[in-house]
């Protein structure tokens, strides 16, 4: 008896391509795409001074809050929101008192020296302090 051999059939492949509308996900939790809603949980009142921010500076702090409200991950720096990185020390780490252990907390220049400090989990901006002035962070700027 001889051994039988078995052809295993060439694949016949297709000349139609995917749309490029399969690979896009929407998913309600796709936090990439969703709009932030700006918290103020982790607010900390007295290291604040948004009561200092005078016209220019107040008017500009709300136009940013705005901006963050209507941005989501993908477009918050498109949009001119600074997301530059806070180190836990100095002066500094105050603001890191009773956050989550896991915040990176990163600063938006308002104009001049004021500045928002925040922190970003999934869809939520937490907002953690505005101020009107710097840091004392004995580093010549």
């Amino acid at each position: 008896m001889g051994k039988k051999h078995f052809l295993i059939p060439e694949p016949k492949l297709s000349q139609q391509r995917i749309p490029g509308s399969v690979a896009l996900i929407n998913d309600p939790k796709d936090y990439e795409t969703l709009q932030y809603h700006l918290s103020f949980e982790f607010y900390k009142e007295k290291l604040c001074e948004i009561y200092l921010l005078e016209k220019n500076g107040a008017k500009r702090a709300l136009h940013n809050m705005k901006t963050i409200g209507l941005s989501n991950r993908k477009s918050l720096s498109q949009n001119g929101i600074d997301s530059l990185p806070i180190e836990n020390s100095g002066e500094y780490s105050s603001l890191y008192n009773k956050l989550p252990p896991d915040a990176d907390l990163k600063e938006h220049k308002i104009q001049g020296t004021a500045r928002i400090f925040y922190f970003t989990v999934n869809r939520l901006f937490h907002i953690v302090c505005i101020k009107n002035s710097h840091f004392e962070t004995k580093k010549h700027r």
